[in-house]
């Protein structure tokens, strides 16, 4: 319990350390830059954008019109809704006809098989420098 409090202690002082280095920092550009004109001049008095704030969504298929406002609630929406746009237009599988006949045929004698050696290597652990280095 002493160990929680000396956390939190810690916690708030490092978030009030924070605070007053951002407030030294603004303090002193707007010292340095606020009395010539340049960009920051220009942009300490234009009035900001406010964000498109959506305050509730529809549930689709809600016979009675239903809207929501709960923040969880709606990103399971928008989610649910991206994922059915991604899948709309993937090409669905098709059952193999004529065209695709001896193709399958081929496809059906093959017998995919991995050397000991690779299994091995299979078996591994990717390390988190190989994946950058791959990735990079």
């Amino acid at each position: 319990m002493l160990a929680v409090a000396t956390l939190e202690e810690t916690i708030t002082n490092l978030e009030s350390l924070h605070h007053l280095n951002a407030r030294h920092h603004n303090a002193t550009r707007n010292y340095l830059e606020g009395k010539m004109v340049g960009k920051y001049w220009i942009n300490i008095n234009n009035p900001r954008t406010p964000c498109n704030t959506l305050r509730s969504l529809r549930i689709p298929l809600s016979n009675p019109l239903t809207l929501t406002s709960k923040s969880s609630d709606m990103a399971q929406l928008a989610q649910d809704y991206h994922e059915s746009i991604q899948l709309q237009d993937l090409p669905q599988f098709q059952p193999p006809d004529e065209d695709n006949v001896p193709l399958q045929h081929v496809l059906d004698h093959l017998k995919p098989r991995v050397l000991p050696n690779d299994k091995n290597d299979l078996a591994k652990m990717v390390k988190l420098h190989e994946v950058q280095q791959a990735i990079c």
